[in-house]
């Protein structure tokens, strides 16, 4: 079906961060072309592949933030230079106003702010003043959500939505927790922490995190969390034993930052039997491999591990949407503002010393 909107000036450039090579990181790679030119395919709207929607959308980007998988898949050795073509650009979470539509039926209008995330290993991302989504990774944004609040909700929004939430509602329809679920999560001060805390919190849970020793009062204060155990200098594993035989074994556990063994292993102690401690991301190949395949007769843990890997759906994107309306859900941005963006590399070079308090979200236009 023809793009709607047809009258509607497109520019034949536009500003963007391309790379055409990973090596030495793309942080290193990366340029601001200020003449980049505008697809041919933001023209021509093409129809979205079955499952990502009926509908293509192009945006003018007003904000995006940055995750992990932005530079780590692009940079895997051998392979990550085939997963896009180039020159790329990089980010697929962002917030912007709606310009055009390949459906002439749209719910979607012209100018309507709208946010979540672009096709996975796009060619041409979030960091540009256009870019193109589906409409089944996307949904309206309402009034009283701020432009950076809304960039961040594409990937860690959705991942903790579809992995979190379903283990709450599992343990709630088991008859667990009465006087409100117990549920632990494993890195609380991250981009998927940032989410999986407050959101447990407004589903009426009892949540214990951890993080470092200069996030546990931002993780306590500013993320809500009931209680934080410091992994710098405290055993993980042991204390939750130690506060499930005082106060009840945990309902849910969640792992956002890639857990040790011995934390898995510990879960046969302090997680109730038969909830999984599910898994958003690996840090170590070998624990993650123990934690996998060691069968429990040879030492290995009792609880399922499963990996999740969030998918946006328009319903998950307006619930937190609709958390963030109600201000049960404020996540902090990294630097307690977002990045301009003539500063994109300095934004990567921060994401990658895995020490960003919240969100990276860059500012990628006014609102005009």
């Amino acid at each position: 079906m023809p793009a709607t909107n047809t009258t509607t000036q497109i520019p034949a450039t536009m500003r963007a961060w391309v790379y055409y090579t990973t090596e030495g990181g793309i942080e290193n790679a990366m340029k601001l072309v200020p003449d980049y030119p505008v697809p041919e395919s933001f023209r021509t709207l093409p129809t979205p592949p079955p499952g990502k929607g009926d509908e293509t959308i192009l945006v003018r980007v007003l904000a995006a933030s940055i995750n992990p998988v932005d530079h780590k898949l692009p940079e895997l050795p051998l392979v990550g230079g085939f997963l896009q073509k180039k020159p790329t650009t990089p980010a697929v979470d962002f917030c912007g106003r709606v310009v055009r539509t390949s459906n002439a039926s749209s719910t979607f209008r012209p100018g309507q702010l709208v946010a979540g995330k672009l096709p996975s290993q796009t060619q041409h991302g979030a960091l540009a003043e256009y870019a193109v989504a589906h409409s089944g990774n996307v949904a309206p944004v309402p009034a009283g959500v701020s432009v950076e609040q809304a960039a961040t909700i594409g990937i860690c929004g959705s991942t903790v939505w579809s992995s979190l939430v379903p283990d709450i509602e599992a343990a709630k329809k088991a008859g667990r927790g009465k006087d409100g679920l117990r549920v632990f999560i494993n890195g609380g001060s991250g981009g998927i922490g940032s989410f999986a805390v407050p959101i447990a919190k407004a589903l009426g849970c009892q949540v214990t995190t951890t993080c470092s020793t200069k996030n546990v009062e931002h993780v306590r204060q500013t993320l809500g969390a009931d209680d934080v155990i410091d992994y710098r200098t405290t055993n993980v594993g042991d204390a939750l034993i130690q506060k499930s035989k005082k106060d009840g074994q945990y309902d849910v556990a969640l792992d956002a930052v890639g857990m040790p063994f011995g934390l898995y292993k510990a879960a046969d102690k302090f997680l109730v039997e038969g909830a999984p401690f599910t898994r958003i991301t690996m840090d170590s190949i070998a624990d993650g491999l123990r934690v996998a395949l060691q069968p429990t007769f040879l030492g290995g843990g009792k609880h399922s591990a499963p990996f999740v890997n969030g998918k946006p759906t328009p319903e998950g994107l307006r619930s937190l949407l609709d958390l963030m309306v109600q201000g049960k859900l404020k996540v902090p941005l990294d630097g307690d503002a977002p990045v301009p963006f003539t500063d994109v590399p300095r934004a990567y070079a921060r994401l990658k010393t895995n020490r960003a308090r919240g969100k990276i979200v860059i500012h990628v236009a006014d609102d005009n």
